[in-house]
């Protein structure tokens, strides 16, 4: 799973995901795929691919004021990250 994965993913099913990642503390990659990292430091240098290895829990949160936030396994997002658009399944988080 890249940070790529990650921003076409919430980009597609209109969904935030965060992550803390050890590197960088909470993370976010909005549904317009940009990834926000409100602690990060100005200085410090962050390689995003890497620090996505180690982490297990993500929270996927719609766009819709209706939809509440869903905790998933990393092996739950990598099975939704490679399910084709369209496909039937691939987009709901129960």
């Amino acid at each position: 799973m890249t940070l790529q994965d990650l921003r076409r993913y919430a980009i597609r099913s209109r969904r935030r995901v965060g992550f803390t990642s050890a590197d960088a503390g909470e993370c976010i990659v909005n549904e317009h795929g940009v990834l926000k990292i409100p602690d990060l430091a100005g200085s410090r240098q962050v390689q995003f691919d890497n620090s996505l290895t180690g982490v297990e829990q993500f929270v996927l949160t719609p766009v819709q004021e209706s939809g509440r936030p869903q905790t998933v396994t990393r092996q739950h997002l990598e099975t939704l990250l490679s399910a084709r658009p369209g496909v039937e399944g691939g987009e709901d988080v129960e």
